[in-house]
């Protein structure tokens, strides 16, 4: 299973977390949303589920190797401790 780096709690999958800034024109009687409405800047962060740990620098195809290979390190660890128990 995955770890979390920073809260050691068990990740089957991250979150990703997308924060937009919209600008939204008000000329004192009626707000402008349709004409003037428009995002001013967009974040995008893969944090853990369980603590919101921000994984630095993850793209779409990372995430899934990151999680995947997780998964095959934990199968040939547990494997290796049963060659070594028999």
């Amino acid at each position: 299973m995955t770890k979390c780096p920073k809260c050691n709690e068990d990740i089957k999958r991250l979150k990703l977390v997308v924060t937009k800034i919209q600008t939204i024109y008000y000329d004192g009687k009626d707000f402008d949303e349709d004409e003037y409405s428009y995002p001013t800047d967009t974040t995008e962060e893969w944090v853990c589920p369980e603590c919101d740990y921000v994984f630095e620098d993850f793209d779409d195809g990372y995430v899934t190797e990151f999680l995947e290979n997780d998964k095959l390190k934990e199968i040939v660890s547990e494997k290796l401790k049963e060659i070594k128990k028999a």
